[in-house]
């Protein structure tokens, strides 16, 4: 907590206005600052002969983890990332994870594999089959896939970020980032194997996603358009109807 009040003091603390502000006197005015300098003990800090507790705290640790890759998943899909049927797949596999953290590292890449390989015959097809027609079969059968193996990545991603801001620096933190990090190997290797041999499919999936983004900061560049009075309500209703007309379009068609 102290690296992010820091970190927080270092974008707010000086302007060009107003000057500097003085960090001991805001620092004071936290006290819970205070009480965790005086708490140096780390909670994750345990003798080596308790192994019980170790467990514990690895298991408790896992399952904070995946608690932080769902939620990702969720704002994932609020934001139009990813379609509601892979967001079922992926929340399902934290799920199962959590269900055998007791005994087993991360393992929520396990119950998505069965979703994620190209078939052998996509690449015959390659070579008897106008280029038009494979991508159309490709991309759709793999499209799905694609944007699995990114929201799986980015979700551990922006976990272990979170993790290692909240508790970083302990054995049982570095335990569980290593282990997402290994999970995460076998799908960059399906990735740079796709990126290869159908680049059409990636590309589908991140138009599709920048373009719900693009979209979406158009909505929020006309909401503050009219709150700072630059647009009446009835002009700016007018153009976020266009905008949602087109938003819609690209969720119930996408590329």
């Amino acid at each position: 907590m102290l690296n992010k009040a820091l970190e927080a003091f270092g974008d707010l603390g000086d302007d060009a206005e107003l000057g500097p502000a003085d960090w001991p006197t805001v620092k004071r005015y936290i006290t819970i600052l205070n009480d965790v300098e005086e708490e140096r003990v780390h909670p994750h800090a345990v003798s080596e002969s308790d192994d019980n507790l170790h467990h514990m705290n690895l298991k408790d640790t896992r399952i904070r983890f995946l608690n932080g890759v769902q939620a990702a998943y969720w704002g994932m899909l609020d934001e139009g990332q990813i379609t509601q049927t892979t967001a079922n797949l992926l929340m399902q596999s934290v799920d199962e994870a959590i269900d055998l953290i007791s005994h087993e590292p991360l393992c929520d890449w396990k119950g998505l594999k069965a979703n994620v390989h190209i078939p052998g015959y996509y690449k015959v097809l390659q070579s008897v089959i106008p280029r038009k027609l494979v991508t159309y079969f490709t991309v759709e059968r793999l499209k799905s896939a694609c944007s699995m193996c990114a929201a799986f990545l980015h979700a551990h991603r922006v976990a272990r970020r979170q993790l290692n801001d909240f508790i970083g620096g302990s054995e049982i933190a570095s335990i569980v980032i290593n282990e997402s990090k290994a999970e995460g190997e076998e799908i960059r290797k399906f990735l740079e194997e796709l990126r290869v041999t159908f680049p059409q499919a990636l590309q589908v999936v991140k138009t599709r996603q920048v373009t719900y983004s693009v979209l979406n900061h158009l909505i929020d560049y006309l909401h503050n358009l009219e709150k700072v009075g630059l647009l009446e309500e009835k002009e700016m209703n007018h153009l976020e109807d266009a905008v949602q007309t087109d938003l819609k379009r690209l969720l119930r068609n996408p590329p």
